[in-house]
């Protein structure tokens, strides 16, 4: 702000001063104008070099974060919290770098100047139907937020307070996440999966195995005919214990739960298989109490249905036919 009132105001007092070129190139030539006007202050060789090393900044750190949206929007993501593959990224930014080439050689800024206002007609169409998007997504939030306060998610497999004491103040570790899997997590999921079966749902069970370790986290399915599914998920934060409290190793792995629109926050460290079970159940009630209401507004269509699989899964259950 600075530096546009003081650069802006010296170029105005110049241009009514006399300095009749300063106002030609503002509008005949305006990328060159503040060239012009630096010519007329102290230490020009400086400052202009100054203005150029900050305009390829400016451009290149535009030209890139566009590159990277674009990326992002013409690939398949199959994890939101990575990006897509850089050499996507090169591609895009060779191809803006051409464009502008090309428009540049042709007409000059005015024509680069235009196809810039000519493309940004239809994209504030774009704009309008991302707005309408994030519109539905907050009532599909604002109903998913309903159907946890409207549905009882006390723990059903009640904890003795010394062991929830215990659980709280166990900073975690690696082995004891690996034992938590294979002992509670996994066994939970499974007896509930073939008992959803058996009632006639449409489960199934996976796991991802991790990078580097014997661990494989699972994830329970069930799948709906014209509605979202019921995805519970295992994944593994990798944390370094809180200095305040007692621990036997540098990190620990957290078991944070994640549903299909992410994670809820919740850690099944030290859980016990029917616990897990309960966990599993109140989720899993919510979302059934949710899938009703919306049901009955008749906008089951707009709710984002089936998550991407995530790569390295290996079925584990069929559905059944």
């Amino acid at each position: 702000m600075v530096m546009i009132s003081v650069l802006g105001n010296s170029g105005i007092s110049l241009v009514e001063q006399g300095l009749v070129i300063l106002g030609e190139q503002a509008v005949n030539m305006p990328q060159a104008t503040i060239y012009t006007l630096l010519e007329q202050l102290p230490w020009v060789g400086l400052t202009a070099s100054v203005v150029v090393l900050l305009s390829i900044i400016f451009f290149v750190t535009s030209a890139d974060s566009g590159a990277l949206v674009l990326s992002n929007f013409t690939y398949i993501l199959r994890d939101v919290n990575h990006d897509a593959p850089v050499r996507l990224r090169i591609f895009w930014s060779v191809l803006i770098g051409l464009i502008t080439i090309v428009l540049l050689m042709v007409g000059g800024f005015r024509t680069l100047q235009s196809a810039v206002v000519i493309t940004a007609l239809p994209f504030s169409a774009i704009i309008l139907l991302s707005m309408i998007g994030m519109y539905r997504s907050l009532k599909i939030e604002a109903g998913k937020l309903e159907a946890r306060q409207q549905v009882v998610t006390g723990n059903g497999a009640a904890l003795d307070w010394r062991e929830r004491l215990d659980r709280t103040l166990d900073a975690g570790t690696h082995d004891r996440a690996e034992a938590t899997i294979r002992h509670a997590i996994h066994p939970a999921l499974t007896e509930l999966a073939e008992e959803l079966r058996l009632r006639g749902q449409k489960a199934s069970l996976t796991e991802r195995q991790l990078e580097g370790t014997q661990l494989a986290c699972p994830m329970l399915r069930v799948d709906f005919d014209g509605a979202p599914s019921f995805v519970y998920e295992i994944r593994t934060r990798r944390m370094q214990p809180p200095s305040f409290l007692p621990a036997d190793d540098d990190y620990y792995l957290c078991l944070d739960v994640h549903l299909a629109d992410g994670s809820v926050g919740q850690d099944l460290n030290g859980y016990t298989r029917l616990q897990v079970v309960h966990d599993v159940l109140n989720e899993y009630q919510q979302h059934l109490y949710f899938l009703t209401q919306v049901g009955a507004d008749g906008n089951l269509e707009n709710i984002p249905g089936h998550p991407h699989q995530v790569e390295g899964e290996i079925s584990l259950r069929a559905e059944p036919a």
